[in-house]
């Protein structure tokens, strides 16, 4: 058997998470590789909760972010602002972009499929790449998951302290935040599982506006973020 029949038969056995976290990974550079690496390792420990500048009630724009811009971060950004209208705080402005987004994209077909479902169109999304003006403009960055997490903050440093990983909001009480894997390599199962729980964080993330709204939110403390 060749190299090349090796590879194929090894990329058939790997469950389809380790197969996108293998191939963002070996997107990364040196240093977000480094990033990464720590950020697994501080996965074993309680999720560090630190304070950032402003709060839920003062809260004007939210940016999500995954890999390729045609799944995760639309699907959350789509759900947020139909959550968000239905709250009555439609002047918050959501948008989406992609570490390695292709401009132009339209949204993946699983993937529309899939939000149609939760209530929400995908048809119209087209893809675009992140950039720092996006970065600047947005008060809270929201990840996907620990990859996106690592290379965000190696080619944004300045904006550690607005980045929260959106499964981190569905700990509930486990020691290991959740990561939002990309289901692209999966099957139907695996988009209506990350679909599942992209809506459990939204609705989580909605909870705390309404908290904010009614005044239950500590307004001191702002975010709690890892």
């Amino acid at each position: 058997m060749s190299i090349v029949d090796l590879t194929r038969v090894l990329k058939r056995l790997l469950p389809s998470r380790v197969r996108a976290d293998l191939r963002a990974f070996r997107d990364l550079d040196r240093a977000g590789r480094g990033r990464y690496l720590a950020l697994r390792i501080r996965r074993d420990n309680p999720v560090q909760q630190r304070d950032i500048a402003g709060g839920w009630t003062t809260l004007r724009s939210v940016l999500f972010v995954c890999r390729g811009n045609v799944i995760r971060s639309p699907m959350a950004a789509a759900l947020l602002e139909q959550r968000l209208t239905m709250l009555g705080r439609a002047g918050v402005r959501v948008t989406c972009a992609g570490l390695r987004a292709n401009r132009g994209q339209p949204a993946d077909p699983r993937a529309v499929e899939v939000a149609h479902r939760l209530g929400v169109s995908l048809a119209g999304h087209r893809a675009q790449p992140l950039t720092a003006a996006l970065v600047d403009d947005a008060e809270l960055i929201v990840v996907m998951d620990s990859l996106n997490e690592a290379e965000l903050r190696s080619r944004f440093p300045e904006a550690r302290a607005r980045v929260l990983r959106l499964g981190a909001l569905v700990q509930d009480g486990r020691r290991r935040p959740v990561d939002v894997t990309d289901p692209f390599d999966g099957d139907a199962r695996d988009f209506h599982r990350c679909a599942q729980l992209i809506e459990r964080s939204i609705e989580r993330l909605v909870s705390r506006l309404r908290g904010a709204a009614a005044g239950t939110e500590p307004q001191a403390k702002g975010w709690s973020l890892r």
